[in-house]
């Protein structure tokens, strides 16, 4: 493994759990050959622009398949 990526493990290793989700999204988006904003992508930024303002029992997860529903079922 490269010194780079060694270091990008050791900082990973210190990212709390609930901001994983985010680091990861954000890894499968650059990592992406495309390099094109994907609905999820952006759907998740939108949440993301709330945190620390959310009560601490918000479903992220729940309220981004509420919205992704409302947008593809517009669509029908």
């Amino acid at each position: 493994m490269s010194a780079l990526k060694q270091e990008a493990v050791k900082i990973i290793e210190t990212i709390r759990e609930n901001a994983m989700v985010q680091v990861i999204a954000y890894l499968q988006h650059i990592s992406s050959e495309t390099q094109q904003p994907s609905v999820p992508l952006h759907g998740f930024s939108v949440l993301q622009s709330f945190a620390g303002k959310l009560p601490e029992d918000f479903d992220y997860e729940k309220e981004l398949a509420e919205a992704r529903d409302e947008k593809y079922n517009h669509f029908s």
